[in-house]
């Protein structure tokens, strides 16, 4: 059974400011994903706070360049575990997919 972003909300009712567009790509995602229902709700809060957070988010690393007297400065996100890490919802769902052993943990 699928889930809806309904479903987000009643656990996260702060993501309802997600756009109707990310809610539709980020549901297509989970959806996707074979496995449990709430572990799919907790991905798809997890998706969307990051949506919330922006790009940017405090968990980027910063990367600095130099040539000469210019210098640029930059976030660099990563894809890793540790993305999940990064969210309540992401922990919560690297829980039960742990437990479970039949979810793949899937990266952003």
């Amino acid at each position: 059974m699928a889930i809806t972003w309904t479903d987000v909300e009643t656990i996260a009712p702060a993501l309802s400011e997600v756009s109707q567009e990310a809610q539709d790509a980020i549901l297509d995602y989970v959806n996707d994903t074979a496995g449990h229902d709430l572990a799919l709700t907790y991905l798809a809060a997890h998706h969307g706070q990051k949506v919330i957070d922006g790009p940017g988010g405090a968990a980027a690393a910063v990367q600095s360049e130099q040539v000469g007297p210019l210098r640029v400065t930059y976030a660099v996100s990563s894809v890793s575990d540790d993305d999940l890490e990064s969210t309540t919802w992401g922990r919560l769902y690297k829980s039960i997919a742990y437990q479970s052993h039949r979810l793949p943990v899937v990266l952003p």
